[in-house]
Formats: structure tokens, C-alpha cells, sequence
């Protein structure tokens, strides 16, 4: 329950921040890459769901500008990429979000082959003119 409350009030957070267009990056890994350096990781039930759920109810708020990502295109590379451009098209008053759906690790989450860690996500958001920004 507590889940789909937090849930409401983060949607609710996104959708009432007026004309801004908003850049989303929604990321869902829920099948794994076999040669990843992270052997023994378990697939995942609907984290890709999660993330094409994110990226669906946005896609219907207009003034969205969306990537999604999931299971095999969900890499480290990819994902740093898209944020690169994404992000950059952001304006200041436009808002940026990062949706990621994943296994966690220390510092950072585990996509599809890699890690990804906090540090490396919050440096590329920084790198945009947006001043909304929402992980």
C-alpha cells in the first residue's frame, strides 16, 4: 500500500509543475545479461513494466519529450548516452526525470550488464539547464 501511495504523490509531484515540458528517461532491466561481470543476479518480475508504465502515463500529459530502455538496451553506455542527450535539450524552467527500475548494489544499481552508480547519474542530470530535477 505504501508503495502505490508514494507512487500517487511522485505522479502527482511531475504532473502539476505547470507549462514546463519534461524529459523523462524511463530504464526497467528485468532480464539480465548472462556475461555480465555481475553473475548470479536474478531476473526480475515487471521492472521493465514498471518503467514502459512511467513512460506510457507521461507520454499521455503532453509536452514530453521520452526515452525508454528496457531489459537488453538498458546497458551502462546506453543509458549514460541517453541521458547525455535527452538532458541536454532541457531548458531551466523544464524538469528532467530519471525513472530506473532495477536490482540495487552499493552506490549505485545494477542494469543490464553493469552497474551504474549514483554519483555518475546525478553528474549528468547536473549537466542540464534544467532546474527540476527528479530521480
Amino acid at each position: 500500500m505504501m508503495k502505490k501511495i508514494a507512487f500517487v504523490l511522485f505522479v502527482l509531484a511531475i504532473s502539476l509543475s505547470g507549462n514546463a515540458d519534461t524529459y523523462l528517461l524511463s530504464v526497467g532491466v528485468s532480464d539480465y545479461c548472462d556475461e555480465s561481470n555481475y553473475r548470479g543476479i536474478k531476473d526480475l518480475r515487471g521492472a521493465a513494466n514498471d518503467a514502459r508504465s512511467i513512460n506510457d502515463f507521461f507520454a499521455r500529459q503532453g509536452k514530453i519529450h521520452n526515452i525508454l530502455l528496457t531489459d537488453a538496451d538498458a546497458t551502462r553506455g546506453n543509458i549514460l548516452q541517453q541521458m547525455t542527450k535527452l538532458y541536454s535539450q532541457a531548458a531551466e524552467g523544464d524538469q528532467i526525470v530519471f525513472f530506473l527500475a532495477c536490482h540495487g548494489g552499493r552506490g549505485g544499481f545494477i542494469v543490464h550488464d553493469s552497474a551504474i552508480y549514483y554519483t555518475e547519474i546525478v553528474e549528468k542530470m547536473a549537466q542540464s539547464k534544467a532546474r527540476s530535477k527528479v530521480i
